[in-house]
């Protein structure tokens, strides 16, 4: 089971927001926390929580606090994040007063274009 239990909207540059995922581990249920909501053009994803850091160049990077193994192992989790965000913000579309979105990004959602 994978369910979106919290959507906040936080809009700059690609990213939309971040959303809480529940999700089971061999019947352990866990919390991911602050997972990223991005759309850029007609793609829409979710990445799992990272933190950001320097580089030994002194550039702003970011690394995964959540990795998977095998590659097509991510691509399912992914794919069923992303429903999960979908029916959450369909089912609670001003679940964030508080912030604006860009209202293109719902109206994407609407017409079913992810």
């Amino acid at each position: 089971m994978i369910k979106c239990t919290s959507f906040k909207k936080f809009e700059n540059g690609f990213l939309q927001g971040f959303a809480d995922i529940e999700a089971e581990l061999e019947g352990f249920p866990i919390l991911l926390k602050r997972c990223k909501v991005f759309k850029k053009e007609n793609n829409f994803w979710v990445n799992m929580p990272d933190h950001e850091y320097t580089n030994k160049e002194g550039v702003k990077a970011y690394a995964k606090d959540v990795k998977f193994i095998s590659f097509e192992d991510s691509k399912e989790f992914s794919a069923l994040t992303k429903e999960a965000v979908l029916t959450y913000i369909k089912a609670n579309p001003s679940s964030d007063e508080k912030q604006e979105i860009k209202k293109d990004f719902f109206e994407d959602i609407e017409k079913g274009m992810f």
